[in-house]
């Protein structure tokens, strides 16, 4: 049963907002930020596309798939999704090859914000570069068995990196559990 809100006040407004809403006797707070696209891309070697890049949150680089904010209203999330692509990777993919494989809510515990994942296979041989962004600084090819060490020794933190992991990791055949 959904439980409607009795009441709502706006405690922020910017690029994310923050509300409190009353529901039932009890006030709570929720940030209502953007969806967001993200795409699990490998080369022809199997290998997997991560970009570096400064996370304020963390005061810190991290490793992660490419990723971007759903802000766009006349463009389709795919189209979005190529386009971040293009910024964080360098990386031009036809929309044909941006198949979404997962879609889920990252953040249940203070927002309602949907990360849709995608999958898409490339013809290449995946090349390390340096980017020059506002936020990322690099691009890195690794395989299964790195980003598997990687997420042990925290070096790969964020959830859309680890659910995509998951996700290869249940298609392989071989995979024990």
């Amino acid at each position: 049963m959904e439980k409607k809100f009795k009441d709502m006040k706006v405690l922020y407004s910017g690029w994310m907002k923050l509300f409190k809403v009353m529901v039932g006797d009890r006030w709570y707070e929720y940030l209502k930020n953007h969806d967001a696209v993200a795409a699990i891309v490998k080369d022809q070697d199997g290998k997997i596309l991560l970009v570096e890049q400064f996370r304020p949150a963390l005061l810190s680089k991290t490793l992660e798939i490419p990723a971007g904010c759903i802000d766009k209203e006349n463009k389709s999330r795919e189209e979005i999704m190529r386009e971040e692509l293009i910024e964080e990777a360098g990386i031009h993919v036809p929309i044909e090859k941006i198949k979404e494989c997962i879609t889920y809510k990252p953040i249940v515990g203070f927002s309602s914000s949907t990360m849709h994942i995608y999958e898409i296979q490339l013809d290449i041989i995946g090349e390390d570069k340096k980017i020059e962004n506002d936020d990322v600084t690099g691009t890195r090819w690794i395989t299964m068995g790195d980003i598997e060490n990687f997420i042990k020794d925290e070096r790969i933190v964020d959830s859309k990196t680890i659910m995509s992991y998951f996700y290869l990791k249940g298609k392989r055949v071989d995979t024990k559990i």
